[in-house]
This record gives C-alpha cells, structure tokens and sequence, in this order.
C-alpha cells in the first residue's frame, strides 16, 4: 500500500511540476514578446512618432524576423568623410626598395598612417599607437622596420 502511495504522489509531483514548468514557460515567452514589441515600437518607428524623440533607422538597414524570440537588425558602418586639408601619404613616398614591401594592390597609406609617417619612416622616435583592430597598425610597425632597414643598407 505504501508503495502505491509513494508512485500516486510521485506521478502528481511530476504533473504539477510539468504545470508549473509549463507556467514559467510561458511567462517567459511573454516577457520575450513584451520586450521585442517595445523595441519595435521604439526602434522602428518614424520620426514624429509618438513622444521620446526616437531617430528612424538608416534606409540601408537591413531587419531580419528568422527567430521566434528575438529580431535582427544590421546597420552597416558609415564611412566617415576625411577632414578637410587631410592628404594620404602615397606610397611613392618611400624609397624604392621599401615601396617593395606594400605590394602592387595599395596606392596611399590610410588616415592613421599618413599622420604618422614621417615619425615611424623618417625617425627614431618612440611611439605608442593605440587603434581599433584593422585600423593599420601592422603597416606602422612595417614602416618602422623599413626605417631600421634603410639605416643599415650599404650599397643598397
């Protein structure tokens, strides 16, 4: 008898336990759902809209709804316009032998590396570069080899 007990309260425990499985389930679905219609509501909608000032998202945004818990949105960067007066170092700039190191496909050293050039091809200075991840540092450290290089051509 006792074991037959034990099994009917076991089975029940499963059931209320699969019920309130079932509950927290659902309540965090609905969270999920409140929490993408406030960020619809706010993300997209058109300028003027309602109050809080919102800024419509770019043209080019691109908004993908391939998920049941969430949506998204990719924003591609904007290039920024480079400051007026600011020129790109060309790679002719370099010696013959150092334009050797940058290969046929670039022209110009970009914005971080024309500021810097003159100190890391033409001086011993000591540096500290500090830039986002494809910004150009290894082309700095380059151009500070190919100035130590060039110190030590004999003949070259």
């Amino acid at each position: 008898l006792a074991a037959k007990q034990q099994k009917k309260i076991h089975k029940e425990n499963k059931a209320y336990a699969s019920q309130q499985n079932w509950l927290v389930g659902m309540a965090e679905k609905a969270a999920v759902q409140e929490e993408k219609d406030f960020y619809n509501a706010t993300l997209f909608k058109k300028s003027g809209e309602g109050s809080g000032g919102s800024t419509p998202l770019p043209a080019n945004a691109v908004r993908r709804e391939n998920h049941p818990l969430y949506n998204e949105t990719y924003i591609p960067a904007v290039k920024p316009n480079p400051p007026k007066g600011e020129k790109r170092v060309p790679i002719t700039a370099f010696d013959d032998w150092a334009q050797l190191a940058f290969g046929q496909e670039i022209k110009s050293l970009n914005r971080i590396q024309s500021k810097v050039f003159d100190i890391a091809f033409h001086s011993n200075e000591n540096m500290l570069i500090c830039a986002p991840t494809g910004a150009g540092k290894t082309n700095i450290a380059l151009m500070t080899m190919l100035n130590l290089v060039g110190q030590h051509l004999h003949g070259g």
